[in-house]
């Protein structure tokens, strides 16, 4: 038997229960844990004393499983995302059935950062008016960024569609993905993306896009924040549609990458061997 936990404050909980028992307890952190300000003081505190004490940690990015090392005395595991079933990504040209449009999927919250997103676009907008920005997401800030919107004058170019329980048909047709985070545990929509054939544009946010965007092989980045950056990369992108389709092309690598069959080993190989350690 094993005791699996995943997210930070149940990990914690899951720690000291096990605490006397002969099981093994593998824990999983599903954040940044760098970045994350959800996570109050005296939890903080918890992490830091009980996940040493865990049989296994795994961490979803190699930059976290540095900062778990740091900081809480573990030697963590990476095991990235599972790629979740999608449908298959056209194998004839990818920028085919794409229109002018810049996509985001994700709740509107203050860390996914889409302010910085909405003023790129109202800076390439002027010269590229036949392109739309669509949001796909709900949540807290959407009248702050409907306000936003109108204060640059680009309300007729810039959709809110909400909740959508199939991105990857946006996905599938949108000529560019944009991820615009401050900060994420492992970007799945990022990730979805890719595997549909978009031209991706994303943060350099801890953690997750780095480990799997390879600049200008499948990808672009900016830096978080950075308006200038990300508008300039969106320009570039609006009038090269041979880079699009060269960036597309490439995403859909992570396909194997992220193939449940694959990562799912590395999660019974990882089990095992708690188990094992345990004997």
């Amino acid at each position: 038997d094993v005791i699996l936990s995943f997210v930070d404050s149940t990990n914690v909980v899951a720690l000291l229960a096990a605490r006397g028992l002969e099981v093994p307890v593998v824990i999983a952190e599903r954040s940044a844990p760098a970045a994350n300000l959800t996570l109050s003081r005296p939890w903080r505190l918890l992490r830091r004393i009980t996940y040493r004490r865990a049989d296994r940690v795994v961490a979803q990015t190699r930059a976290a499983a540095r900062w778990l090392d740091e900081h809480c005395g573990t030697t963590a595991d990476v095991i990235p995302n599972v790629l979740r079933a999608l449908p298959a990504a056209r194998t004839e040209d990818p920028e085919s059935a794409r229109g002018p449009v810049v996509l985001a999927v994700g709740r509107l919250a203050w860390e996914k950062d889409l302010g910085t997103l909405i003023r790129a676009f109202a800076m390439v907008h002027g010269a590229h008016r036949d392109w739309t920005l669509v949001l796909l997401g709900e949540g807290p800030l959407r009248e702050e960024l409907q306000a936003l919107v109108r204060e640059l004058g680009i309300a007729d170019a810039v959709r809110f569609e909400g909740f959508r329980p199939d991105p990857e048909a946006w996905m599938a047709r949108a000529a560019i993905f944009v991820l615009s985070s401050r900060f994420e545990g492992y970007p799945n929509a990022l990730l979805e993306a890719m595997a549909m054939g978009a031209a991706v544009v994303s943060s350099d946010c801890p953690s997750g896009p780095r480990e799997i965007i390879r600049e200008g092989v499948d990808g672009r980045m900016f830096a978080v924040g950075e308006v200038a950056a990300l508008a300039s990369l969106l320009r570039e992108l609006m009038d090269d549609a041979p880079q699009r389709r060269r960036l597309g092309t490439a995403a859909r690598g992570v396909r194997e990458r992220h193939a449940p069959d694959r990562i799912m080993q590395l999660w019974d190989g990882l089990l095992q061997d708690a188990v094992r350690g345990r004997s």
